[in-house]
């Protein structure tokens, strides 16, 4: 069993604690932790040409995060050189160093939420309670790679007509501009015309009743019960101040003492369980295929 196979529930909960673990403290040794699991998973859900793709990406913002902080926020106690007048400090160019892993952990995580939970997932789950929200997730799970198929098709039919002929760049970008404005507004009507559509057929007129092959089974059980435990561990560490870290005026003491140690392993446990089950789920497909 791995996330993808495991009842939406219990999916829902890693994501969820995950994400509010990784917001809970501005200790740099959870910020990379989570990285670099995250990282991890993504590579084991998408490959490696996707994952170096997404690489590409990220590095440039994760660049670009770093230098913007140090070069608007000028507070802490170590000046290390003045730029136009201003001090940049070593304690404002670490925490946009920290800005920038904590904002790529949560994208990353982002992108394995989307993968995990599809739209089927979430209509199980929240069909019920809410189905108008459950519609509007569903919705917008499936614009971003919608979004993406939709602009190829017309940028590649653009290029058959030979808009994008032209040397110069100002006119690309014109026309690549152009073809992304036709999309959103073809988006834009493509949901209006879904919402209309499901509205016409009765959509949560009434309770709904749906069939599903999610099943919850003890194994999902026993993780969603680790899951909350290794949660309720670590933030029990953070409500005796064990997590607390600051970067102004001056950047905290990284402690390692027993305490320290156990939260960032308890931590490390929780993000690892995914890439372990995900690994197994991998190394007992490679077992079966040598037998056939």
């Amino acid at each position: 069993m791995n996330l993808k196979t495991a009842h939406p529930f219990t999916a829902l909960v890693f994501f969820t604690l995950a994400g509010i673990l990784s917001m809970l403290t501005k200790d740099p040794i959870f910020s990379l932790t989570a990285l670099i699991f995250v990282m991890l998973y993504s590579l084991l859900l998408f490959g490696i040409r996707e994952w170096l793709s997404d690489i590409a990406f990220y590095l440039p913002l994760f660049l670009m995060i770093s230098v913007i902080n140090p070069m608007f926020s000028h507070n802490g106690m170590t000046p290390l050189f003045f730029l136009n007048g201003n001090p940049v400090t070593l304690e404002a160019v670490i925490y946009g160093v920290f800005i920038g892993v904590f904002v790529i952990a949560i994208l990353y995580l982002c992108k394995c939420f989307t993968e995990i939970m599809t739209g089927d997932k979430i209509l199980f789950l929240l069909g019920n309670i809410a189905p108008k929200i459950a519609l509007m997730i569903s919705m917008i799970l499936r614009f971003v790679p919608l979004f993406k198929e939709r602009y190829k098709k017309a940028s590649d039919a653009q290029k058959a007509l030979g808009v994008y002929s032209s040397e110069s760049r100002t006119d690309r970008l014109k026309c690549a501009a152009e073809v992304f404005s036709a999309v959103i507004s073809q988006s834009l009507e493509r949901s209006v015309e879904v919402s209309a559509s499901m509205r016409s057929r009765g959509y949560g007129a009434g309770k709904r009743s749906s069939y599903s092959l999610f099943r919850f089974t003890r194994a999902d059980a026993l993780l969603t019960s680790a899951c909350i435990l290794i949660f309720a561990l670590i933030f029990i560490s953070y409500l005796f101040g064990v997590l607390s870290f600051d970067f102004y005026p001056r950047i905290s003491d990284l402690s390692f003492d027993l305490p320290h140690i156990l939260t960032y392993g308890a931590y490390a446990v929780f993000m690892l369980i995914p890439v372990a089950l995900e690994i197994k789920e991998n190394l007992k497909w490679k077992y079966l295929i040598s037998k056939i």
